[in-house]
């Protein structure tokens, strides 16, 4: 029989890959046969089937999962859990993309403060796991900026290879070259 040296740990965004990782790791050791329910219970193998959750889930699961009667109840409990928090997870993750693709700058409103709203949504949208490239909020900040700064933008794009620049660059050069006091809408058109 082949022991695993160590099981992968589940964590808040990893069920997929810790399912089909533990999947591997049990079907050798004859125990999976416990998680999937097939044929007659066999209690060697629903023992060592819990042993390896055991090892392999945080101690708050750990403590959920020692309420199952079975393994396979512990993997049932683990897979709702999870899945229903990717969901969530899932569907906070398309509300905040839908704002960044909404993100407008007001009239008046200057460079500085429509970063202090972009760069705190692209965070929050990078700490959910969402590859947000650079290259795509400079563009998005490009694209939205007020009239008044477009030639700034057309200078910026013609001089520098904004592929590679980041997005406190592009704000630092928006503002370096043409940072203004907010002014009141009727004083500036788009």
């Amino acid at each position: 029989m082949i022991v695993p040296g160590q099981y992968p740990m589940l964590t808040d965004t990893n069920y997929s890959l810790w399912a089909a990782k533990m999947k591997v790791l049990m079907k050798p050791l004859r125990v999976w046969s416990a998680i999937e329910g097939s044929g007659e219970y066999d209690q060697a193998a629903d023992e060592g089937a819990f042993a390896a959750l055991s090892q392999s889930v945080p101690d708050h699961v750990m403590l959920q999962v020692a309420e199952c009667d079975t393994a396979r109840e512990a993997w049932e409990m683990i897979r709702c859990a999870r899945l229903s928090d990717d969901r969530v997870r899932k569907a906070h993750e398309r509300q905040l993309k839908r704002q960044f693709d909404r993100l407008d700058m007001a009239d008046g409103e200057t460079i500085l403060e429509f970063a202090k709203k972009i760069i705190p949504l692209v965070s929050e949208i990078r700490s959910l796991g969402v590859k947000l490239e650079d290259e795509a909020v400079v563009e998005r900040h490009f694209s939205v900026v007020l009239g008044r700064f477009i030639d700034i933008v057309n200078t910026i794009e013609q001089w520098d290879d904004v592929s590679a620049m980041n997005v406190q660059e592009a704000i630092g050069r928006l503002t370096a070259i043409g940072a203004e006091p907010a002014r009141s809408s009727s004083q500036w058109r788009r």
